[in-house]
Protein backbone atom coordinates (compact mmCIF):
# COMPACT_ATOMS: atom_id res chain seq x y z
CA UNK A 1 0.00 0.00 0.00
CA UNK A 2 1.07 3.59 -0.90
CA UNK A 3 -0.04 6.89 -0.04
CA UNK A 4 1.03 7.93 -3.71
CA UNK A 5 1.30 4.88 -5.71
CA UNK A 6 1.37 6.44 -9.33
CA UNK A 7 4.46 8.45 -7.79
CA UNK A 8 8.15 7.72 -9.58
CA UNK A 9 11.01 7.60 -6.86
CA UNK A 10 11.88 11.05 -5.56
CA UNK A 11 8.74 12.59 -7.04
CA UNK A 12 6.74 15.04 -3.99
CA UNK A 13 3.93 13.36 -2.80
CA UNK A 14 0.87 15.23 -3.42
CA UNK A 15 -1.20 16.13 -0.72
CA UNK A 16 -4.81 16.10 -0.50
CA UNK A 17 -7.33 19.19 0.61
CA UNK A 18 -9.50 19.08 3.69
CA UNK A 19 -12.50 17.27 2.34
CA UNK A 20 -14.87 17.84 5.48
CA UNK A 21 -14.47 19.08 9.24
CA UNK A 22 -16.20 17.18 11.94
CA UNK A 23 -16.87 19.38 15.09
CA UNK A 24 -18.73 18.46 18.25
CA UNK A 25 -16.73 16.86 20.74
CA UNK A 26 -15.99 18.62 24.18
CA UNK A 27 -12.51 17.14 24.23
CA UNK A 28 -9.26 15.38 22.64
CA UNK A 29 -10.64 12.79 20.07
CA UNK A 30 -9.01 9.50 20.40
CA UNK A 31 -10.33 7.42 17.58
CA UNK A 32 -12.47 7.71 14.85
CA UNK A 33 -13.45 4.32 12.45
CA UNK A 34 -15.66 4.48 9.32
CA UNK A 35 -18.52 2.17 9.08
CA UNK A 36 -19.11 2.54 5.13
CA UNK A 37 -18.29 5.52 2.81
CA UNK A 38 -21.28 8.22 4.60
CA UNK A 39 -20.94 6.62 8.25
CA UNK A 40 -18.05 7.37 10.78
CA UNK A 41 -17.98 7.25 14.62
CA UNK A 42 -15.66 9.18 16.60
CA UNK A 43 -14.72 9.08 20.53
CA UNK A 44 -13.26 11.21 22.63
CA UNK A 45 -11.87 12.29 26.02
CA UNK A 46 -15.47 13.74 26.69
CA UNK A 47 -16.95 10.50 27.33
CA UNK A 48 -19.14 10.26 24.22
CA UNK A 49 -19.25 8.68 20.80
CA UNK A 50 -20.62 10.46 17.84
CA UNK A 51 -22.07 8.98 14.53
CA UNK A 52 -21.36 11.39 11.78
CA UNK A 53 -23.29 11.49 8.23
CA UNK A 54 -20.39 12.65 5.63
CA UNK A 55 -23.36 13.72 3.75
CA UNK A 56 -24.59 16.35 6.19
CA UNK A 57 -21.24 16.81 8.27
CA UNK A 58 -22.58 20.14 9.71
CA UNK A 59 -23.96 18.30 13.39
CA UNK A 60 -23.75 14.53 14.07
CA UNK A 61 -26.40 12.76 14.27
CA UNK A 62 -26.65 10.65 17.42
CA UNK A 63 -24.47 11.15 20.65
CA UNK A 64 -23.67 7.95 22.59
CA UNK A 65 -22.89 8.72 26.60
CA UNK A 66 -23.01 6.27 28.31
CA UNK A 67 -19.15 6.03 29.41
CA UNK A 68 -18.53 7.20 32.44
CA UNK A 69 -14.88 8.46 31.22
CA UNK A 70 -12.59 9.12 28.39
CA UNK A 71 -13.45 6.85 25.28
CA UNK A 72 -10.01 5.77 24.12
CA UNK A 73 -10.56 3.35 21.58
CA UNK A 74 -13.22 2.82 18.93
CA UNK A 75 -13.57 -0.04 16.33
CA UNK A 76 -16.34 -1.59 13.89
CA UNK A 77 -17.63 -5.15 13.59
CA UNK A 78 -16.48 -6.03 9.81
CA UNK A 79 -19.00 -8.15 8.87
CA UNK A 80 -22.00 -5.77 10.55
CA UNK A 81 -20.66 -1.92 10.09
CA UNK A 82 -23.88 -1.38 12.18
CA UNK A 83 -21.96 -3.09 15.62
CA UNK A 84 -18.93 -1.02 17.26
CA UNK A 85 -17.29 -1.50 20.08
CA UNK A 86 -15.69 1.01 22.30
CA UNK A 87 -13.29 0.98 25.12
CA UNK A 88 -13.26 3.58 27.70
CA UNK A 89 -10.90 4.34 31.22
CA UNK A 90 -14.11 3.72 32.92
CA UNK A 91 -12.77 -0.29 32.65
CA UNK A 92 -15.45 -1.06 29.93
CA UNK A 93 -16.10 -2.14 26.80
CA UNK A 94 -19.50 -1.33 25.16
CA UNK A 95 -20.94 -2.82 22.32
CA UNK A 96 -23.60 -0.62 20.59
CA UNK A 97 -25.97 -1.61 17.63
CA UNK A 98 -26.24 2.29 15.89
CA UNK A 99 -29.79 1.18 14.80
CA UNK A 100 -30.99 1.63 18.69
CA UNK A 101 -29.95 4.71 21.19
CA UNK A 102 -28.65 2.79 23.64
CA UNK A 103 -25.81 -0.33 24.12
Amino acid sequence: MSINPDSKKGEKIRFMKQQVELSGHGGAVNGICFLDPQFLVSSSDDSTILLWDLERPDRYIVKYNDHQVQVSSIDAFNLDSNIIASGSSDTTVRIWDIRMKSP
